[in-house]
């Protein structure tokens, strides 16, 4: 992840629904998996049972301002963004799709039921509650899809398994992960590849079945 180039996150994590407080364990996670310095660290959060615009009105605002260096990178953490209400999801949409430079922004929810497609489609998702050894095999599904090794039938059985749409769309963010690392990809299957997982991205924020989505996202990457 390049300073000029941050993605926006959406970090899924069932213990942000019952903590008004973050959780300093995966903050820490994320300050260090990032790099960031403690100082340049923003949190928004709200006790009460919704984050309003001026909060993120103040955000936008704070990440207008240079960082302290040209090294330097400023997290923005949202705490329980499903507080967020309508007009401040509207609010953020345009800087979580194109942060400032040096600036990141990441999303922390129990549940995405409330956030809105719009915010969903612009971050890459993530399921913290992952265990390592799941991680490592979603990389030798991707892997095994990407060859074509893997039938169609357990295909299905694959899409299965992931059809609750959170899981999916971890999924399909992870997948997008994984062929940006592989160097030795054909680089025009490559985005071929990101093309249709974005496009099964978009199918799944609409609430399409998910199941579905997945099957379709499985056969075509195993016939490229």
């Amino acid at each position: 992840m390049t300073q000029t180039s941050l993605s926006s996150l959406l970090i899924i994590d069932k213990l942000s629904q019952t903590e008004t407080h973050p959780d300093q364990s995966l903050l820490k996670q994320i300050i260090n998996s990032n790099d960031f310095d403690q100082s340049e660290v923003v949190l928004i959060s709200s006790p009460e049972n919704s984050i309003g615009i001026d909060q993120i009105r103040d955000l936008i605002m704070q990440a207008s301002y240079a960082t302290f260096s040209a090294k330097t990178k400023r997290l923005f953490i949202i705490w329980q963004a499903e507080k967020m209400t309508l007009a401040s999801q509207n609010s953020l949409l345009k800087i979580l799709e194109e942060p400032p430079k040096n600036n990141q922004i990441i999303l922390v929810v129990g549940s995405m039921d409330s956030l809105l497609e719009t915010i969903i489609s612009r971050c890459l998702v993530v399921n913290h509650q992952s265990e390592p050894n799941k991680v490592n095999d979603d990389q030798q599904l991707f892997a095994q899809v990407l060859s074509g090794q893997t039938s169609y039938s357990e295909l299905i059985d694959i899409a299965e398994q992931y059809q609750e749409k959170n899981q999916a769309l971890a999924l399909v963010d992870n997948f997008c992960h994984y062929v940006h690392q592989q160097p030795n990809y054909p680089s025009k299957k490559a985005v071929q590849a990101l093309q249709k997982l974005q496009q099964s991205k978009n199918l799944l924020v609409t609430n399409i079945n998910s199941k579905l989505v997945l099957e379709l996202m499985f056969f075509e990457l195993k016939r490229l």
